[in-house]
């Protein structure tokens, strides 16, 4: 998904980092497009995955991703892994709230 605010330039270059070949597998490196660390910044800044095949550990919503490397560690290398130890961007928002909110407990 591309931010509906991303200049043209982004849109075109998280267009070309995210594309993705039939069997499951990059359509490029990012040295191809460009700067290989502008690239992923850029991608970052304006752009994220969602990896339809990657259900959250908790509640089974897809989980969304912001570089391909993060891409492949949750999906495996043709982004079909099954993720049963990774939590959406929800999820671990909660568990965080929660570790903090129990980390302040005990200093009590």
């Amino acid at each position: 998904m591309i931010k509906h605010d991303a200049p043209e330039d982004a849109r075109r270059v998280s267009a070309l980092y995210w594309e993705i070949k039939d069997d499951g597998t990059w359509a490029r490196t990012v040295g191809s497009i460009g700067v290989a660390g502008d690239i992923g910044a850029v991608a970052a800044a304006h752009s994220y995955a969602t990896l339809l095949n990657c259900p959250c550990a908790n509640c089974s919503e897809p989980i969304a991703v912001t570089n391909r490397s993060w891409a492949n560690k949750v999906g495996g290398k043709n982004l079909d892994v099954e993720a049963p130890a990774y939590l959406c961007g929800e999820c671990t928002k909660i568990r965080q709230q929660e570790e903090t909110e129990r980390q302040q407990r005990a200093a009590e």
